[in-house]
């Protein structure tokens, strides 16, 4: 793969749910610090295991419930393929300058990215979840569906309103007005 975004979860180690041998994936919260919460922002930042000083694929901060970008050359994808593995390090605020070095993180994990051990959408490493991928093969695999939909309004009261005064759509408890759309 040359992208992928993964959801952000929050949330303990005991979340994960993959294929992955144990040589290839593991997940730490920390025990002095504790493990990332089920809300608010975390800062995510994530490497290449190998060498972790070089390469970034992502570093940011993350709200619980949004998605984020992976890719090597971030954030102006070189599209080059991932490394063999990555490191996930997730930190309750923004780690400074040297991340990797930085032992205050609330969650570690590692899980190998190359095309040896395949990646499955809905994958669970930790706190983060495999949502879309991009590779040379199968071009861009989502879990998400763009959809498009028509509306058609009849008034068949007696009353003639030629006008809408609200229209508005709600999605997950957000209400969008869509009067002007």
């Amino acid at each position: 793969a040359t992208f992928m975004e993964m959801l952000y979860n929050g949330g303990d180690c005991s979340q994960s749910f993959n294929i992955q041998e144990a040589d290839k994936f593991d997940c730490t919260d920390s025990a002095t610090l504790g493990p990332p919460g089920d809300s608010g922002q975390y800062w995510i930042h994530v490497v290449p295991k190998k060498d972790p000083t070089g390469d970034v694929y992502f570093s940011g901060p993350v709200n619980v419930g949004d998605v984020f970008p992976m890719c090597p050359g971030y954030p102006a994808c070189s599209g080059d393929r991932f490394e063999a593995d990555s490191t996930v390090y997730i930190f309750a605020s923004d780690p400074g300058a040297d991340p990797v070095n930085n032992p205050n993180w609330n969650q570690l994990v590692n899980f190998h990215t190359s095309c040896s051990q395949n990646l499955f959408l809905k994958d669970k490493y930790g706190s983060t979840q495999l949502v879309i991928f991009f590779n040379e093969e199968q071009g861009l695999v989502s879990c998400f569906i763009t959809a498009t939909f028509a509306i058609t309004l009849t008034n068949e009261g007696e009353a003639s309103a030629d006008e809408i005064i609200l229209f508005t759509n709600t999605v997950n408890g957000n209400t969008t007005d869509l009067t002007d759309a």
